[in-house]
C-alpha cells in the first residue's frame, strides 16, 4: 500500500477526474471483487469537486455498496459536499498537527536523508504547513532538491515568497506601537526583497488576529500552543499586552487592503494605505 503497488487500494483525484463518465467508470471497477485483500478501498480525494451529475452517478453506490468495498471520500471543504451524499456517509474530522510535531517529523527526516537544516528554516516550514505533515515533507523536498548544503531561513523564504516569524513579529511590533515610520521603512524593505504582499498581509492579518484574541481571552494560550513554537508564542503574549482597543480598525483595515491588493498592478498601495489611515487615526485617540 505505501509504496501504491495494491492494487485493491484505488485513489482518484477528483479535480481532474470529476465528470459522470469517471463516475461510471468508478462503478464498474467496484463490482468486481478484490484481487489480494479481502476488501477494495476507492479513496476520492478533493471530493467536493465532483459535479453534480456524477455525485447523482455516485448516490446508488453509497447506498448499496458490495460487502467488499469501502469508499472514502476526503475533502476539505466538507459544507461543498451535497446533503444527499453526506447523510449516507460516517464523517470523520482531522484535527491539525502541532507545529512541534512536525518539526518533530522533519527533523527525523533530515536526519535519515541526511539533510541539513536551520532551526528557524525547520520553523518555518512547519508553520506554512498549517497543520499537515504532507505539505511539510514536499516543501522539504523540494527545498532539498536545490541542492544547497544547508537549508537555511532565507531558502524557506524565498521558495514560499513569504517572510518569517521574526519579521512578522517586528512589524506587528511596530503598527501595535503606533510607529508609523518604522512600519513603512519595515515594509518597504520585506518588497525590496522580493517577497508576496499578498501573502505577508494575510499572514500579519492572522498575527494580529491571534494577538487580539490574547488580548481579549488570555486563556486562548493553551490553544495556541499547537500551533505556535513556544518563544513566538511569548512575542505574541508581549503584543496582546499593549495591542490597544483602536488597534481592532487596524486588523479590519487590513482585510480591506488585503481584498484589494490580490487584483491590483501595484500591491504595496492598497497596503502603505491601510498602514497610514490606520496609525494615523489611533494617533488621534
Amino acid at each position: 500500500i505505501n509504496s501504491g503497488r495494491a492494487i485493491d487500494v484505488v485513489e482518484i483525484d477528483a479535480a481532474s477526474n470529476r465528470g459522470i463518465d469517471d463516475i461510471r467508470n468508478l462503478k464498474e471497477i467496484v463490482a468486481t471483487a478484490p484481487g489480494l485483500f479481502k476488501q477494495k478501498i476507492f479513496i476520492i480525494d478533493e471530493a467536493h469537486m465532483l459535479t453534480k451529475e456524477a455525485f447523482n452517478a455516485l448516490l446508488k453506490t453509497l447506498e448499496e455498496p458490495p460487502p467488499y468495498v469501502i469508499l472514502i471520500l476526503a475533502t476539505t471543504e466538507a459544507e461543498k459536499i451535497p446533503a444527499t451524499i453526506s447523510s449516507r456517509t460516517q464523517q470523520f474530522y482531522f484535527k491539525r498537527v502541532s507545529v512541534d510535531k512536525i518539526i518533530g517529523k522533519l527533523k527525523d527526516i533530515a536526519g535519515t536523508e541526511k539533510i541539513r537544516i536551520s532551526a528557524e528554516a525547520l520553523e518555518l516550514i512547519a508553520a506554512s504547513a498549517e497543520g499537515s505533515f504532507r505539505d511539510a515533507e514536499s516543501l522539504l523536498d523540494q527545498l532539498h532538491s536545490f541542492g544547497s548544503e544547508e537549508i537555511k531561513l532565507e531558502d524557506v523564504e524565498i521558495t514560499l515568497g513569504k517572510v518569517g516569524f521574526d519579521k512578522l513579529s517586528q512589524i506587528a511590533g511596530f503598527l501595535l506601537e503606533n510607529n508609523l515610520d518604522r512600519s513603512l521603512e519595515t515594509l518597504s524593505d520585506i518588497e525590496d526583497h522580493g517577497f508576496n504582499l499578498a501573502q505577508f498581509t494575510k499572514d500579519l492579518i492572522q498575527y494580529l488576529r491571534r494577538t487580539a484574541v490574547l488580548k481579549y481571552n488570555p486563556e486562548m494560550n493553551e490553544a495556541f500552543k499547537g500551533e505556535l513554537m513556544n518563544e513566538h508564542l511569548e512575542k505574541l503574549v508581549a503584543h496582546a499586552r499593549i495591542f490597544k482597543d483602536g488597534h481592532v480598525n487596524l486588523i479590519k483595515t487590513l482585510i480591506n487592503a488585503y481584498s484589494q491588493m490580490r487584483y491590483s498592478e501595484f500591491p504595496i498601495i492598497p497596503l502603505e494605505v491601510a498602514l497610514v489611515e490606520s496609525l494615523k487615526n489611533t494617533n488621534k485617540h
